[in-house]
């Protein structure tokens, strides 16, 4: 059975977590200072589904991107991570500081969390400040917390941590408790879909630290009954899931079932250094699928040699809470192994590893009082220190080993968060870590168009598309470069072949349409502009835009739609600086009181 925490602790026990909480703080003071970034941009600046409350709906019928991509699938469905965005916005606006103190703030919650589960598994506060603080500083928390759209990770593993909590309490007698594990599972189902591996974890607590005078059996049958309202919860949940995303979850890389299987061994490590050696860290990684046999048979041996070695220490071990910890470190991962489901070159994430360090940090608490508490004649005779024959000169070692992990971590964490700061420095990172990653080089070249170098830009995207020319987003930017410059027969070339790789994308079509326009093809020009905006109607300036085009010409018919235009304008968009006006000016002209 799980021990419980000790009682009644001193005045400085209980100052302990608050220290820790104080050191993890100072860790990332410095994003306080750190400008949206990356997704932040499309997700919350100009996102204004994530800013007004009529919206609250909707959260629980679309995808996270619907508002901004209508015509891309989507497998994120994330209510109650859309309501954090919008509470957020409510309270700060769009003033960066807010945000990020709000992660912050989150991250302080989990590690509080992380603290009082590893109290009540290992009853040792040594151990459980251990936990605390490794976990509060370990740097591949750093694109969870320093990135503002990373909150997903720390508000998931809140309401998950906050679940098992929850149920912890129900199965040593708090029946009250097992109302709060449904609840906080509910909006952990909402916040990430991770979550819905919650009941496996709970009943893994039960099968391995539930009632010790039970046999396996019991203790098994006796933990899926009240599982069964779980159940009854992710039902529900999978109906609303594929009634928003009109599937379960959607195919959008064309991975093969062979390179699937073949890529994970190579992945797993990947994790696992991240997780032991978290440096060189970035928000972009090189990870390639492997698709043959002798690429994946190096990783694949080296993880059953590391699976071999870690079954061998558990069981030797003998110890039920060492497995539960493994299994809060291994079962999170499992869904990041369906890789059909993540784009190309986005199958590895930092911050994928938010969760799972929970159990790691539990392994390397249990292995730290485990070494302070063990009697020292096991010592005596394996490790031929003299620090290690007395419990004191262990608790000297395995305490100054823990505060130099603490500050390189601390350091590590520090310095590397400062690749958040602002885009440039995030996607000069990239590049610098992952060269072959193309949409880090096309993320970089944005950032370069925007603080107007545009000819460093142009040819970032040249060389993202001669390594690949089906790269449709690269296509897109370089033809929007060139009909900004006013090129509008490179723009047009460009833009036509982005058009083909990709039908649904308005803003294609629609400035494709305007250079056909400009190079004198007035009726195709107009006809794709009208497909831009039939394709997203929300876009603002779009229809004022076409007007402009058709009041250049003579044709009566195209006068009409182009006031219909101006006027639709106006009202869409009352900020646009022309269209009422010339709504009026074209009716004036038109003779009428249209």
């Amino acid at each position: 059975m799980a021990a419980t925490e000790q009682p009644n602790p001193s005045p400085l026990a209980r100052l302990a977590p608050v220290l820790v909480l104080a050191v993890t703080f100072l860790a990332y003071a410095a994003v306080s200072s750190f400008q949206f970034v990356y997704d932040d941009e499309a997700q919350i600046v100009h996102d204004s589904f994530v800013q007004q409350w009529h919206f609250l709906g909707a959260y629980f019928t679309s995808h996270v991107w619907q508002w901004i991509y209508p015509h891309v699938t989507g497998n994120y469905y994330r209510p109650v991570f859309l309501l954090w965005l919008l509470l957020n916005f409510q309270a700060f606006g769009l003033h960066a500081v807010g945000w990020h103190l709000a992660v912050v703030g989150l991250h302080l919650v989990v590690t509080w969390q992380v603290y009082r589960l590893a109290l009540r598994l290992l009853a040792s506060q040594p151990a459980a400040i251990v936990a605390a603080l490794i976990f509060g500083l370990h740097p591949v928390h750093i694109e969870a917390v320093a990135w503002v759209s990373g909150a997903t990770e720390p508000l998931g593993a809140a309401f998950i941590l906050a679940s098992l909590l929850s149920w912890i309490r129900y199965r040593e007698g708090s029946r009250v408790h097992f109302v709060w594990s449904l609840v906080w599972f509910a909006l952990a189902l909402l916040t990430k879909e991770t979550a819905i591996l919650v009941p496996a974890l709970l009943f893994s607590y039960d099968l391995l630290l539930g009632k010790s005078n039970d046999r396996a059996g019991l203790r098994a049958a006796d933990s899926l009954r009240p599982l069964a309202a779980f159940a009854l919860l992710i039902a529900a949940y999978v109906a609303a899931r594929i009634h928003a995303l009109h599937a379960f979850s959607s195919r959008v890389t064309d991975v093969s079932l062979a390179q699937n299987l073949l890529t994970i061994p190579s992945l797993l490590l990947f994790y696992a250094r991240l997780l032991l050696w978290p440096a060189g860290l970035s928000a972009f990684y090189d990870t390639h699928y492997v698709s043959t046999l002798g690429d994946a048979l190096a990783p694949l041996l080296l993880c059953l040699v590391l699976a071999a070695g870690a079954a061998y220490a558990l069981v030797r071990a003998r110890s039920r809470i060492a497995w539960f910890a493994t299994i809060l470190l291994l079962l999170p991962l499992a869904p990041l192994m369906k890789l059909d489901v993540f784009f190309r070159g986005e199958i590895a994430h930092d911050r994928y590893l938010y969760l799972p360090s929970v159990g790691f940090v539990l392994l390397l608490s249990l292995l730290f009082r485990a070494f302070v508490d063990a009697p020292a004649a096991s010592f005596a005779c394996r490790l031929p220190f003299a620090i290690c024959h007395s419990t004191e000169g262990r608790r000297k070692l395995a305490t100054g080993s823990v505060a130099v992990i603490a500050v390189l971590f601390f350091c590590a964490t520090m310095g590397q968060s400062l690749y958040w700061a602002n885009d440039l420095v995030l996607y000069a990172r990239g590049v610098d870590i992952a060269p072959d990653n193309l949409i880090v080089r096309n993320d970089l070249a944005n950032e370069l168009m925007k603080r107007g170098h545009r000819d460093t830009a142009v040819a970032q995207y040249r060389d993202v598309l001669r390594r690949d020319p089906s790269f449709w987003l690269a296509r897109y930017n370089l033809g929007y470069a060139e009909y900004e410059a006013g090129d509008c027969a490179a723009a047009s070339q460009d833009l036509g072949m982005a058009a083909q790789q990709n039908a649904l994308d308005a803003e294609t079509f629609f400035y494709l349409g305007d250079c056909r326009f400009s190079l004198g093809d007035q009726q195709q020009g107009v006809a794709l502009m009208r497909r831009g905006i039939e394709l997203d109607p929300r876009l603002p300036n779009f229809r004022a835009k076409l007007a402009d085009d058709l009041s250049a010409t003579s044709d009566p018919q195209n006068l009409r739609e182009a006031l219909d235009l101006y006027r639709a304008e106006a009202s869409a968009n009352p900020a646009h600086p022309t269209a009422a006006t010339r709504a009026r000016e074209l009716s004036a002209k038109l003779g009428n009181g249209r």
